[in-house]
Protein backbone atom coordinates (compact mmCIF):
# COMPACT_ATOMS: atom_id res chain seq x y z
CA UNK A 1 0.00 0.00 0.00
CA UNK A 2 1.19 4.30 -0.92
CA UNK A 3 2.12 5.68 1.89
CA UNK A 4 3.35 9.73 1.27
CA UNK A 5 5.96 9.58 4.26
CA UNK A 6 7.74 6.08 4.03
CA UNK A 7 7.86 6.14 0.40
CA UNK A 8 9.02 9.29 0.96
CA UNK A 9 13.48 9.22 1.33
CA UNK A 10 13.85 12.80 2.02
CA UNK A 11 12.17 13.01 4.89
CA UNK A 12 13.65 9.54 5.92
CA UNK A 13 16.69 10.73 5.36
CA UNK A 14 16.25 13.59 7.92
CA UNK A 15 14.17 12.08 10.59
CA UNK A 16 16.74 9.68 10.67
CA UNK A 17 19.67 12.02 11.38
CA UNK A 18 21.25 12.18 14.46
CA UNK A 19 20.85 16.21 14.36
CA UNK A 20 17.05 15.19 15.04
CA UNK A 21 17.96 14.53 18.37
CA UNK A 22 19.07 17.84 19.57
CA UNK A 23 15.68 18.71 17.61
CA UNK A 24 13.83 16.37 20.20
CA UNK A 25 15.93 17.30 23.27
CA UNK A 26 14.70 21.14 23.12
CA UNK A 27 10.99 20.69 22.61
CA UNK A 28 10.64 17.54 25.27
CA UNK A 29 12.36 19.27 28.41
CA UNK A 30 13.81 16.13 29.98
CA UNK A 31 11.38 14.08 28.85
CA UNK A 32 9.06 14.98 32.35
CA UNK A 33 6.17 15.35 30.61
CA UNK A 34 4.81 11.31 31.05
CA UNK A 35 4.44 11.88 34.37
CA UNK A 36 1.56 14.18 33.89
CA UNK A 37 0.52 13.02 30.49
CA UNK A 38 1.00 8.95 29.87
CA UNK A 39 1.20 9.57 25.90
CA UNK A 40 4.30 11.59 26.39
CA UNK A 41 7.21 10.12 25.69
CA UNK A 42 9.73 8.79 27.75
CA UNK A 43 13.24 9.19 25.52
CA UNK A 44 14.02 10.00 22.55
CA UNK A 45 13.75 6.48 21.24
CA UNK A 46 10.42 7.21 22.03
CA UNK A 47 9.62 10.46 20.92
CA UNK A 48 11.10 9.43 17.21
CA UNK A 49 8.69 6.24 17.78
CA UNK A 50 6.11 8.38 18.02
CA UNK A 51 7.05 10.52 15.32
CA UNK A 52 7.38 7.51 12.74
CA UNK A 53 3.97 6.52 13.63
CA UNK A 54 2.05 9.62 13.33
CA UNK A 55 3.77 10.33 10.16
CA UNK A 56 3.29 7.08 9.15
CA UNK A 57 -0.33 7.77 9.54
CA UNK A 58 -0.54 10.86 7.84
CA UNK A 59 1.06 9.54 4.90
CA UNK A 60 -1.15 6.67 5.00
CA UNK A 61 -4.63 8.55 5.19
CA UNK A 62 -2.78 10.72 2.49
CA UNK A 63 -2.77 7.84 0.31
CA UNK A 64 -6.13 6.69 1.11
CA UNK A 65 -8.42 9.51 1.02
CA UNK A 66 -6.33 13.30 0.29
CA UNK A 67 -4.43 11.47 -2.60
CA UNK A 68 -7.82 9.88 -4.28
CA UNK A 69 -10.13 13.00 -3.93
CA UNK A 70 -7.14 15.42 -5.43
CA UNK A 71 -7.95 16.36 -8.58
CA UNK A 72 -11.48 16.56 -7.82
CA UNK A 73 -11.44 18.67 -4.77
CA UNK A 74 -9.34 21.37 -7.15
CA UNK A 75 -11.69 21.16 -9.43
CA UNK A 76 -14.91 21.67 -7.38
CA UNK A 77 -13.18 23.96 -4.76
CA UNK A 78 -14.64 25.91 -2.23
CA UNK A 79 -18.40 27.81 -3.02
CA UNK A 80 -20.35 30.46 -1.74
CA UNK A 81 -23.81 30.53 -0.85
CA UNK A 82 -25.96 32.26 1.00
CA UNK A 83 -22.46 34.25 2.42
CA UNK A 84 -20.95 31.14 3.92
CA UNK A 85 -17.85 29.56 1.93
CA UNK A 86 -18.32 25.45 2.15
CA UNK A 87 -15.28 23.19 1.12
CA UNK A 88 -15.06 21.11 -1.46
CA UNK A 89 -16.34 17.32 -0.70
CA UNK A 90 -12.94 15.96 -0.52
CA UNK A 91 -11.46 18.64 1.59
CA UNK A 92 -14.31 18.09 4.34
CA UNK A 93 -13.66 14.34 4.09
CA UNK A 94 -10.14 15.04 4.58
CA UNK A 95 -10.72 17.19 7.21
CA UNK A 96 -13.00 14.80 9.23
CA UNK A 97 -10.79 11.75 9.02
CA UNK A 98 -7.36 13.98 9.92
CA UNK A 99 -9.52 15.22 12.95
CA UNK A 100 -10.94 11.55 13.57
CA UNK A 101 -6.85 10.32 13.23
CA UNK A 102 -6.10 13.10 16.31
CA UNK A 103 -3.58 15.05 13.85
CA UNK A 104 -4.06 18.37 14.75
CA UNK A 105 -2.48 20.42 16.95
CA UNK A 106 1.35 18.92 16.48
CA UNK A 107 3.20 22.02 17.89
CA UNK A 108 0.53 22.73 20.66
CA UNK A 109 1.41 21.84 24.43
CA UNK A 110 0.19 18.40 25.57
CA UNK A 111 -2.13 19.79 28.25
CA UNK A 112 -4.64 20.43 25.03
CA UNK A 113 -4.24 16.44 24.21
CA UNK A 114 -2.39 17.44 21.09
CA UNK A 115 0.99 15.62 20.03
CA UNK A 116 3.36 18.28 20.98
CA UNK A 117 5.93 17.97 18.28
CA UNK A 118 8.58 20.22 17.12
CA UNK A 119 7.78 22.76 14.47
CA UNK A 120 10.48 20.23 11.75
CA UNK A 121 8.10 17.54 12.33
CA UNK A 122 4.96 19.59 11.62
CA UNK A 123 6.29 20.99 8.45
CA UNK A 124 7.36 16.94 7.58
CA UNK A 125 3.95 16.72 7.82
CA UNK A 126 2.96 19.67 5.97
CA UNK A 127 5.57 18.06 2.90
CA UNK A 128 3.38 14.80 2.86
CA UNK A 129 0.15 16.66 2.22
CA UNK A 130 1.83 18.89 0.01
CA UNK A 131 3.84 16.23 -1.90
CA UNK A 132 0.38 14.49 -2.45
CA UNK A 133 -1.11 17.78 -3.62
CA UNK A 134 1.72 18.34 -6.59
CA UNK A 135 2.33 14.83 -7.53
CA UNK A 136 -1.36 14.06 -8.15
CA UNK A 137 -1.17 17.31 -10.16
CA UNK A 138 1.80 16.27 -12.11
CA UNK A 139 1.27 12.90 -12.75
CA UNK A 140 1.52 14.09 -16.27
CA UNK A 141 4.46 16.13 -15.98
CA UNK A 142 8.11 15.51 -15.02
CA UNK A 143 8.61 18.77 -13.88
CA UNK A 144 6.15 19.28 -11.21
CA UNK A 145 7.51 16.20 -9.89
CA UNK A 146 11.19 17.99 -9.46
CA UNK A 147 9.27 21.25 -8.34
CA UNK A 148 7.30 18.76 -5.20
CA UNK A 149 10.56 16.50 -4.36
CA UNK A 150 12.69 20.41 -4.29
CA UNK A 151 9.65 22.27 -2.22
CA UNK A 152 10.34 19.48 0.19
CA UNK A 153 13.50 19.43 0.52
CA UNK A 154 13.87 23.38 0.63
CA UNK A 155 11.14 23.74 3.51
CA UNK A 156 13.18 21.65 5.94
CA UNK A 157 16.42 23.56 4.90
CA UNK A 158 14.40 26.83 5.81
CA UNK A 159 13.23 25.14 9.25
CA UNK A 160 16.78 24.34 9.98
CA UNK A 161 17.72 27.76 8.97
CA UNK A 162 15.33 28.62 11.61
CA UNK A 163 16.80 26.46 13.95
CA UNK A 164 20.19 27.76 13.65
CA UNK A 165 21.16 24.32 12.16
CA UNK A 166 22.42 25.86 8.47
CA UNK A 167 24.44 29.14 8.33
CA UNK A 168 23.96 29.41 4.67
CA UNK A 169 21.57 28.25 1.96
CA UNK A 170 21.18 28.00 -1.17
CA UNK A 171 22.11 25.84 -3.97
CA UNK A 172 24.87 24.47 -2.06
CA UNK A 173 24.08 24.09 2.44
CA UNK A 174 26.69 24.86 4.95
CA UNK A 175 25.94 23.14 8.14
CA UNK A 176 28.02 24.60 11.12
CA UNK A 177 28.90 21.27 12.02
CA UNK A 178 29.68 19.91 8.72
CA UNK A 179 31.30 20.81 5.73
CA UNK A 180 29.75 21.18 2.76
CA UNK A 181 27.20 19.32 1.82
CA UNK A 182 25.98 18.41 -2.03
Amino acid sequence: MENYFTDNEDIQFYLNDARFKDIFELRETGYTENIAYPFAPEDFEDALDNCHRVLSLAGQLSAEILAPTATDTDRHGCTLKNNVVSYAPGTQEVLKRFAQADLFGFTLPRKYSVLNFPLTVYMMAVEILMAVLLLENSRKSDRKLNLAKKFVTDTFHRVQMLSGKIIYSDENIFYKDRHLLD
